[in-house]
């Protein structure tokens, strides 16, 4: 019936409406999400965020029993709440399930309905998530044919084990305090945090070329990561260095291995450089 009458369907405009906030969010923030999940920098601050939306969603849950006030269906303000906080979990490190669980109770709804809701939303993420890999593969023309049946394989196995274990994730996020996961994730966050001060946990260095680099000295952020990446991509493409082999500590931004665009604003750079270095007053 959901998939027949999709105008109908109250939960399906449900879950079209939790899915915008972190649709939004994907399209506004895309370059800084894709930052972050690269790099190791806010891992272990996203811990210790997981730990204390576990620990208010304990207590919320617990003081809205009491007070009698739960909620034991979703509606337009609940969805939206809870899409907001999936968006919040985009983060590396920041439980989608659990920041999706504490919108829903935090908007009232009992731990229980909070859930089904939550997993509910995952359908949507998961399809958007494929549909963007998918086109960005599709857009880097890699052939994935090879690896096509443990792909498959994979998807089915992940389908078979989330649908088995729906039933007991449930059960024990109705009946289980949170707090006890709350502690682990918050020391795993500890340690994480601290494991980066003492340079145990670092992100990927910078490769070597990337110093004689001038271009890449003029980005930052997730612009010098996208460079890093698309060197990389040309690097490996298989060009031959004199004796035949890709040689492993060859520049990758040689002349004759970077793209056109690149080329373009180098020599638009240098021709800028030379007429603010020029002696000679136009005015």
């Amino acid at each position: 019936a959901m998939i027949a009458h999709p105008i109908k369907n109250h939960t399906l405009v449900l879950l079209f409406i939790a899915s915008l906030p972190a649709l939004a969010g994907k399209i506004l923030f895309d370059k800084p999400l894709d930052y972050v999940e690269t790099h190791n920098s806010l891992l272990g601050v996203c811990f210790l965020i997981t730990a204390l939306l576990l620990v208010l969603t304990q207590w919320l849950s617990r003081r809205n029993a009491l007070r009698g006030v739960e909620k034991h269906r979703v509606g337009v303000g609940e969805a939206l709440a809870m899409g907001c906080l999936q968006a919040v979990g985009m983060l590396p490190g920041v439980s989608r399930s659990g920041s999706t669980i504490f919108g829903g109770v935090a908007a009232r709804l009992d731990r229980e309905t909070a859930a089904k809701f939550s997993f509910m939303m995952s359908a949507p993420a998961i399809v958007g998530g494929l549909v963007s890999e998918g086109m960005d593969v599709l857009k880097e023309g890699v052939n994935i044919g090879p690896d096509l049946p443990a792909i498959l394989v994979g998807m089915a196995v992940a389908g078979g084990s989330g649908a088995l274990a729906r039933p007991c994730g449930l059960r024990l996020i109705s009946r289980v305090s949170l707090n006890g996961f709350a502690i682990y994730v918050a020391v795993l966050g500890i340690l994480v945090i601290i494991l980066q001060a003492m340079g145990v946990i670092t992100d990927a260095p910078a490769p070597v070329w990337l110093n004689d680099d001038p271009y890449a000295a003029e980005l930052s952020g997730a612009d010098l990561t996208d460079h890093i990446m698309e060197q990389a991509d040309v690097a490996f493409a298989g060009v031959p260095g004199d004796d035949g082999v890709l040689e492993v500590g060859q520049s990758p931004t040689a002349p004759d291995r970077i793209s056109d665009l690149e080329q373009q604003a180098r020599s638009t750079r240098r021709k800028s450089n030379t007429r603010d270095e020029s002696p000679i007053d136009t005015n």
